[in-house]
């Protein structure tokens, strides 16, 4: 289920693109990385529509009224949440209560730094799911499938790597690779571990 929601976002996204027009490739780039978040997050909005979830993402101004915020410091939150009391018993406020995922995309395709940055920012989250999508650049790869494996916790959460091509090598036929990571290391996914 999360390697077809990664896959149909992807598609939408690069859908989108092409009717993008854009003076130079970094502004290409820019555009379809910014349309494969907005997709992504989008695909957990519909499965996570219930009143008591909410999920965060920087195109998204809906969240603005109860939160004055589009981002909730990962690229997408997908969070539960609860109404309490203000101290003024005027109001009613909303707060987040739990997070099912914390997610990060980012594209750097030979900049390890990028990548351990944001990896560092999900495994200090607390959510029950941790996603980092990465480019499908050999070097990211062979570093992330050897390298993060070392860096995560035992902290019952699962973690997710997928790869996805970099913006500058969307064609037709894009292809996403899932990882899940278990006892035994990264094992490759072509279906989701657990039940969202």
């Amino acid at each position: 289920m999360l390697l077809e929601k990664l896959e149909k976002s992807l598609e939408d996204a690069f859908n989108e693109s092409l009717g993008t027009e854009c003076l130079d490739s970094k502004s290409l780039h820019s555009a379809r990385s910014k349309a494969w978040v907005k997709y992504l997050a989008n695909s957990f909005r519909s499965e996570y529509q219930d009143p008591e979830y909410r999920v965060f993402s920087s195109d998204y101004a809906e969240n603005r009224t109860e939160f004055k915020l589009n981002e909730f410091l990962f690229d997408i939150s997908v969070v539960s949440i609860g109404s309490f009391s203000s101290a003024s018993n005027k109001k009613k406020l909303k707060c987040v209560t739990g997070m099912e995922w914390a997610i990060e995309s980012e594209f750097q395709r030979s900049d390890s730094r990028a990548s351990i940055i944001d990896f560092s920012k999900l495994v200090m989250a607390r959510s029950k799911n941790k996603l980092l999508i990465l480019p499908q650049s050999k070097t990211i790869k062979d570093w992330a499938l050897s390298v993060l494996t070392e860096a995560i916790p035992n902290d019952g959460d699962n973690y997710f790597l997928a790869f996805v091509p970099h913006p500058e090598h969307w064609t037709s036929k894009l292809n996403v690779e899932l990882y899940a990571h278990g006892k035994d290391g990264w094992v490759s996914r072509r279906e989701q571990t657990p039940a969202i």
